[in-house]
Parts: structure tokens; C-alpha cells; sequence
């Protein structure tokens, strides 16, 4: 959208807004389109509901749901092992922190964030909208979040009931400026300036400026409820000197690099190395709060921010059972290793072109699984050893943490059980049987192959009783599948 068309529908949503009555919008503007009231920025038209919103706390426990209010805040950050904040240099588990802002007459929830795909190009503030409850039903524009990925992890904060109390109270001015800094573009701002001559002036200055010049995924946040419900984060600022002893200590630290797009000289250049060049990290002019003018230096930190007493963990709510989740589980065979391995769909495909290696061939033995959590589903979570390249699924919270406290500190140890992640979602049987409107799914394990341990899941009694036969020992009721 052009500047002359933005600005000619700032003048429309101004006028239109000034008809907007205290209990909700015009018959009019309530019809706009999910695509429209993102092109306008309509957030005026958005309702004060809940909204289910999907997390993923790591990958044993798998995807759960978090139930939202207007104005509470998402934060996200890269799972163990799968670094993705920009160079390691912004330091914490939480890099980036979005809010949701309400949902529209159609159930489509939508969400307010500053994003940077590129340092070298500034990017503006977004409205975007990930779908309707659980994360179901996507938005016709197809918009995705910035951290929507399986590599990062995502939880999400609400305001304690006086704090929420003070913001609602101040919700129009809030959704005022959030749509005036849409209109207007307001641009992601880098939290460090470097000199334009860095062999004159070894100065890293953290910038901590509200929304002059622009702002930052976090601390855009920050100023809003100061500025516009009086609500002051304390203590989420990481000064200079923290900030220093972080490259400089911090394991994670250690590994930071300047980014390419802003370094000021031309080679790589870690932390440490603009450090021991002599680089100095300086506060921009402390940050004076609003509430009481008590001064704050430093950068503002999601990680930080996140641990606020003013916030509190939102209720956890279970989502229901959904039969557009359920798949089919694919059974395999190797005849050379002689193993057999159960998986989902989306797994299948890919060893089907073989990125598991030659051999592995269909059984064309099935049951029925969840694709997400719902209902009273668990996680079927699978184990394996790479030494004898033995698989094992579970079901039973029990045997999960049990194989994990065996395997704490080496989880790449070719002889231990190592976790794969989860495979689907089934049904956990009760006292060892299933209940009605379900079947058993029986697990089978031989102990005496040279090769190592093998297992087999199976429901069909006819398997289990020639495997039996050849030696195999019936281990009982693993999991329960849906009857369809």
C-alpha cells in the first residue's frame, strides 16, 4: 500500500472510528473482511475474547494451549540445540515478543509484532492474524507468525487481574496508537548503534529510545503500556556492563558474532574480538519512567521482561478432540535388519523417497492416531539406539522418563535410548485395557536377537499370536486407537 493510500485511509478509519460506540462497532464496519481489517489496520474492530493460542514447551511434552485476553504477550525463543536469534547476540531463552490484540466477527484472532528479517532492511510493525482457536482454520491471508516454527519454543504471559484492570481501562487509547503506529509504519529499530568510524570512535551504544526512530520487538511493548495505561516494567533492562560480561562469560555469549548487515568493519567479528579491539558498550541516556520518573539504563530483554510481577502464566486449556486430525500410523518392515518401525504420515512420505536408507517397506498394517493434542490424547513418543538402530514407542509417561533419566547428559550415545520427538497421539489405556469405542494396540518385544531388542505394535490378534509362537513375548496393551 502506498503512503497516499495509507494516509487516505487513516483519514477513513478516523472518521469511521468516530461512530465506533462503547458496546462494539457499526452493523458496517463489522462486516469488513479478515483480509480488509488487516490492509486497514482495523483494529477497533477486533473484540475482547479469549483465544486458544498453541505454545510448544519443548519436544517430549509436545504442543499445548494457552488461553488469551487482549493485550497479554507471546514470547518466543530457540529450542536447546536450535540457536535462531540473530548471532547469539541477544542473550536469554526469549528473543522476540509479539501481542495478541483481539479477535474479529469471524473467531480469526489477530497479533501486533515488530519483526527483522534483515538487519541491512528495516522492517515495519505488523498486524497478522495465525487463524482461529488451537491454531485451526488459518487466516485467508495465509499469514503465518514470525517464530512459527518447530524449532522454537513459545509461551505466552497475561497481566495480573489489577495491572489487566488498569490497561482495559485504558484499551482505547492503546488500540489508538497501535493502529496509528500501523498506519505510520513505524520501523524496527536495531538495539545497538555502531560508529561510522569505528577505528576513531570503539563505541557499541545500546539504544533505549521508545519509539523514536523506531523500536524493537520487546520494548515497543514496554513503552506502550507505560505511555498509554501507566503500567511500568522495572527491571527489564540488561545494562552495558551485563551485556559485556555476557560475551565475555556466558557459554552462549562466547559464541555471538557482530551480523554481517551492521558489522562496521570487513571481517568477522565475534563479541569478544570487538572487545579486546578495544570496543566499549555504553547505555544510551537512561530511560525515566513515567510511573514516579525513576531511572533505567540499559537494553530491553524479552527474557527479561517475561519474568515481570506484573505477568502471570495464562490458564492452560485442553483442546477438544478433532477427527480432522486423525491419520493413519504406517508400519515397516527391514528384512535386512529385520526390525519393524511405526510412524506417522508425514515421516512416511520421506522414507518412502528414502531418506531413511534402502529397505524399509510398508506392511500395510494401520491403526488410527491423532495428528495434535485434544481430548485426553497423549504423546507416543519414540525412542532409539543407533548402535543397533532399535526403535521403541511409548505412550506412558512412566517408561518415557525413565528411558530419559538413563540417558540425561548424552542423549548422542550410540547405546543408549535416545528420544526422537513425538510420533502422533493416541489414547492411554486404563489399568491395562482400553475403554469402549476403542481398540488395544499390543505391543510386542523380542530380547533374544543378536542384533538387539526389537518391538512391534500391533492390533490384530492374529499377528500376535504368530509372533508369540516364534518367540516374541506380548508385553500388553501399549496404546488405544479409535474405532471408525
Amino acid at each position: 500500500m502506498s503512503r497516499i493510500s495509507k494516509a487516505v485511509s487513516v483519514f477513513i478509519c478516523m472518521v469511521i472510528s468516530q461512530h465506533i460506540g462503547a458496546t462494539g462497532p457499526s452493523g458496517v464496519d463489522a462486516q469488513l473482511t479478515p483480509d480488509a481489517i488487516i490492509s486497514h489496520a482495523r483494529l477497533d474492530l477486533l473484540a475482547d475474547e479469549p483465544y486458544r493460542h498453541p505454545v510448544h514447551p519443548d519436544p517430549v511434552e509436545g504442543e499445548s494451549y494457552l488461553e488469551l485476553r487482549k493485550w497479554d504477550l507471546v514470547f518466543t525463543g530457540p529450542l536447546p540445540g536450535h540457536r535462531s536469534n540473530i548471532n547469539n547476540i541477544i542473550p536469554g531463552r526469549y528473543d522476540h515478543t509479539i501481542a495478541y490484540v483481539g479477535k474479529d466477527a469471524s473467531g480469526y484472532a489477530y497479533f501486533v509484532e515488530l519483526t527483522q528479517s534483515s538487519l541491512a532492511n528495516s522492517e515495519p510493525i505488523k498486524l497478522f492474524s495465525p487463524g482461529k482457536d488451537f491454531g485451526e482454520d488459518r487466516h485467508p491471508s495465509g499469514d503465518r507468525f514470525w517464530s512459527d516454527f518447530s524449532n522454537e519454543y513459545r509461551w505466552a504471559k497475561t497481566f495480573r487481574d489489577e495491572i489487566r484492570v488498569q490497561v482495559l481501562a485504558q484499551d482505547k487509547a492503546l488500540t489508538a496508537q497501535v493502529m496509528q503506529d500501523l498506519h505510520d509504519d513505524l520501523l524496527y529499530e536495531i538495539p545497538a548503534r555502531y560508529p561510522e568510524n569505528p577505528l576513531a570512535d570503539r563505541r557499541v551504544i545500546l539504544v533505549d529510545d521508545g519509539p523514536v526512530g523506531g523500536a524493537t520487538c520487546t520494548d515497543y511493548w514496554t513503552y506502550l503500556f507505560e505511555q498509554q495505561a501507566n503500567v511500568c516494567f522495572y527491571g527489564v533492562r540488561m545494562t552495558g556492563e551485563e551485556l559485556f560480561d555476557y560475551v565475555l562469560n556466558d557459554p552462549e555469549g562466547q559464541k555471538a558474532y557482530v551480523p554481517d548487515e551492521v558489522n562496521p568493519l570487513p571481517f568477522r567479528l565475534n563479541g569478544r574480538d570487538l572487545l579486546n579491539m578495544g570496543f566499549r558498550v555504553e547505555e544510551d541516556e537512561p530511560h525515566h519512567f513515567r510511573c514516579g520518573g525513576e531511572p533505567e539504563s540499559g537494553m530491553v530483554l524479552a527474557d527479561l521482561l517475561i519474568d515481570n510481577p506484573y505477568l502471570i502464566d495464562p490458564p492452560e486449556v485442553v483442546a477438544p478432540l478433532d477427527a480432522r486430525h486423525l491419520i493413519d500410523t504406517i508400519e515397516y518392515h527391514h528384512a535386512g535388519l529385520d526390525r519393524y518401525l511405526l510412524t506417522n504420515e508425514t515421516e512416511a512420505a520421506m522414507i518412502d523417497t528414502g531418506s531413511a536408507g534402502n529397505g524399509w517397506v510398508r506392511t500395510g498394517f494401520a491403526f488410527k492416531a491423532w495428528s495434535k493434542p485434544g481430548g485426553n490424547a497423549v504423546a507416543a513418543s519414540r525412542f532409539y539406539v543407533a548402535s543397533t538402530k532399535s526403535h521403541f514407542l511409548t505412550a506412558d509417561r512412566g517408561e518415557r522418563d525413565h528411558l530419559r533419566s538413563l540417558n540425561p547428559s548424552a542423549p548422542s550415545d550410540p547405546e543408549a535410548w535416545a528420544l526422537e520427538g513425538i510420533s502422533f497421539y493416541t489414547l492411554a489405556p486404563q489399568d491395562g485395557s482400553c475403554p469402549s469405542e476403542t481398540t488395544a494396540v499390543h505391543r510386542l518385544f523380542d530380547g533374544s536377537s543378536a542384533t538387539g531388542p526389537r518391538h512391534r505394535y500391533t492390533i490384530r490378534q492374529d499377528i500376535i499370536d504368530t509372533m508369540t509362537r516364534q518367540g516374541w513375548k506380548h508385553e500388553g496393551v501399549a496404546m488405544c486407537t479409535p474405532n471408525l
